[in-house]
């Protein structure tokens, strides 16, 4: 059904909800009806050209894959002390990509209208120089991750850690409005340090999870989530658009805690070849920022 179609069909629906009313229904409960059926936007356009109210509408819609494929990319736009920032001197434009279509469950259902997030989107980071780290205050990953950055007998945890409560809740403050807007809540799933259990936050940005990405907990623990779809179809893409200051694919973060017997404060780390491995978190440590959110 096309978008016309579909939009004339909900019209023919309140006609006989009219109809079929006892007595008739006023002229101008009918029209605040109509006006109430909004038309989605038409398709065929680029994911870059469609605005985040539009693909928020798609999304909520629930016809997201309809318009958009797996991979596609939009230009983020990103501000600071009001300045856009939408070129980073010698780098490439950051990127938000689609990952997922009806991967995550959201936080308030009934208030998004379904319980799945339409799209979800990964920010395909580009080299940090240190005047752009001062300037978004992250320094990219390493001791965020952790409360006091340190001894191995603290105890990681995401839902407690830096880059969860001050570091990406700063950084979305930095997003256009259009798409702060547009950021729904959903539930993701993390292992405690503390005592290895599956800990469930509601989360607007948030870093992946090994599994989420190769599809299995090789370095991590299981239970933190499912594998996107795109890393189904593109295994080997998760770096592609996260380059160092050479143009080489460079390592991330995630939120994943490391499985390591004894070690409660490594988190695992993603690197260009499609390794996982450890690291202990350290604040000197220049690992990019890629973080997800759904619409």
């Amino acid at each position: 059904m096309s978008v016309l179609e579909e939009y004339l069909t909900n019209i023919a629906e309140a006609i006989r909800e009219v109809e079929g009313a006892e007595g008739p229904i006023p002229a101008a409960e009918f029209a605040e009806r109509v006006r109430g059926i909004k038309a989605l936007p038409p398709p065929g356009k680029d994911l870059e050209d469609y605005s985040w109210d539009e693909i928020t509408a798609i999304s909520k819609a629930g016809k997201a894959r309809e318009y958009f494929k797996l991979g596609d990319v939009k230009t983020a736009i990103l501000f600071a002390e009001g300045k856009e920032l939408n070129n980073l001197g010698h780098m490439l434009i950051p990127q938000f990509q689609i990952i997922g279509f009806d991967h995550d469950d959201v936080s308030e259902p009934n208030t998004y209208g379904r319980p799945k997030a339409g799209i979800t989107f990964r920010f395909g980071v580009v080299p940090v120089p240190s005047s752009f780290s001062e300037l978004w205050s992250f320094n990219v990953l390493g001791g965020p991750l952790n409360n006091d950055n340190a001894a191995i007998e603290n105890a990681y945890s995401w839902e407690t850690c830096d880059m969860r409560t001050l570091t990406l809740p700063d950084l979305k403050s930095k997003l256009s409005v259009g798409l702060q807007n547009a950021i729904c809540k959903v539930k993701k799933k993390t292992v405690s340090g503390t005592d290895l259990s599956i800990v469930t936050t509601d989360d607007d940005l948030w870093l992946l999870s090994e599994v989420e990405i190769v599809g299995a907990a090789d370095m991590s623990y299981p239970g933190e989530g499912e594998q996107y779809e795109f890393y189904k179809q593109y295994p080997s893409s998760a770096s592609l658009i996260n380059l160092d200051q050479y143009g080489a694919p460079g390592p991330f973060s995630l939120r994943s805690l490391g499985n390591l017997e004894g070690y409660k404060s490594l988190h695992v780390i993603y690197t260009p070849d499609s390794r996982i491995r450890f690291d202990l978190s350290d604040t000197n440590t220049p690992y990019q920022l890629v973080f997800c959110f759904c619409v």
